[in-house]
């Protein structure tokens, strides 16, 4: 957040950024002391802040001392020799090729890599920014299913308890009406996520946005053979907790847990089955890490999948399901099951 606070003062974030900040600035007394902070650290640099024009010419001069004592290294034609103006003068010509050539690729090298970099740092803080508005939606919800003075998050092994008639029995419903990705449409249908919190179920890193098009609703009324075959298809850029087993249930995660993993990049495989090959970071920002939402609405940037030593994209028995204890982090891609 701080990175965006900075932005926020150089009036350098996108139009959607800066407004986010502005809202959790309203919103957070938090926010509003980091930002004091930043604009503290930043009074120093104020004497700095005229930019310094160049001398006139000093780029074309620069490149003629170059290619100046570039020729002084290249051989010379003896003095005197009969046709050698013209081979003198095509020297120089080389030479002046030769260093323009030299400066065009040392630019080159040194811009590519600056390039990428920027792109890269950019496409982390449009995924930031989508999963914090995630994690906005998750509280909403979490206020409004206040349980013993504890705020439940949706529960994917229970995902329509919302709008059956008759409460669930405790036992999960059958795998085949449960997924990972259910927990964007049980916002939606909460309440807690509308289309002006321009949530996208893609991350922004892979050059492309989308809504959930589906319906909790609709999602009810399936048959288990269509649920099966469009689960990957509700939230496909992202995964989230399959929750825990704790006295035969499967429970999913509330404040009570404490700050925990609960959304993150997608994993780079689907199901337990595809574990025995190579299993990465997440392929949502090219296999060099993934950001992470906690419960208590923050995002971190991990350059692996574990944290204070446990997978959360798999739990203690190396499997894509619920964890097997409170503190056996599990977050699923969109068709994983609990």
């Amino acid at each position: 957040m701080d990175d965006n606070l900075l932005g926020y003062l150089l009036k350098a974030l996108e139009p959607d950024a800066h407004r986010q900040v502005e809202d959790e600035l309203r919103d957070e007394p938090a926010t509003r002391q980091r930002l004091e902070l930043v604009r503290r650290a930043l009074e120093p640099l104020a004497a700095d802040r005229d930019d310094i024009e160049p001398p006139a010419g000093l780029a074309f001069r620069a490149i003629a001392r170059i290619a100046e004592y570039r020729c002084r290294e290249l051989p010379r034609a003896p003095q005197g020799a009969p046709g050698r103006a013209a081979s003198s003068r095509n020297w120089w010509r080389r030479a002046d090729v030769a260093v323009a050539a030299s400066i065009f690729l040392c630019a080159t090298l040194l811009t590519l890599p600056l390039v990428n970099l920027v792109r890269d740092r950019n496409n982390r803080i449009a995924c930031e920014n989508n999963l914090r508005r995630i994690g906005f939606a998750l509280r909403v919800y979490s206020d409004n299913h206040q349980t013993a003075s504890t705020g439940a998050f949706p529960n994917v092994a229970r995902p329509f308890d919302d709008i059956t008639e008759e409460p669930q029995p405790a036992a999960a419903p059958a795998p085949q009406h449960t997924a990972a990705g259910l927990f964007i449409p049980i916002l939606v249908h909460a309440g807690a996520l509308t289309e002006n919190d321009q949530v996208s179920v893609l991350c922004p890193a892979t050059g492309s946005t989308q809504v959930c098009g589906w319906t909790l609703d609709r999602l009810h009324r399936l048959p288990p053979e269509d649920f099966q075959e469009h689960a990957p298809e509700f939230v496909p850029g992202y995964a989230y907790t399959l929750g825990y087993r704790e006295g035969g249930q499967l429970r999913g995660l509330c404040r009570a847990d404490g700050t925990v993993p609960i959304v993150a990049d997608r994993p780079p495989v689907k199901d337990s089955a595809q574990l025995a090959a190579h299993f990465g970071n997440s392929p949502n920002h090219g296999g060099r890490g993934q950001n992470v939402l906690f419960t208590d609405g923050h995002v971190e940037w991990h350059t692996e999948h574990v944290l204070n030593g446990d997978d959360f994209f798999i739990n203690n028995f190396y499997q894509i399901a619920a964890g097997f204890h409170s503190r056996d982090y599990v977050l699923g891609s969109s068709g994983s099951h609990p």
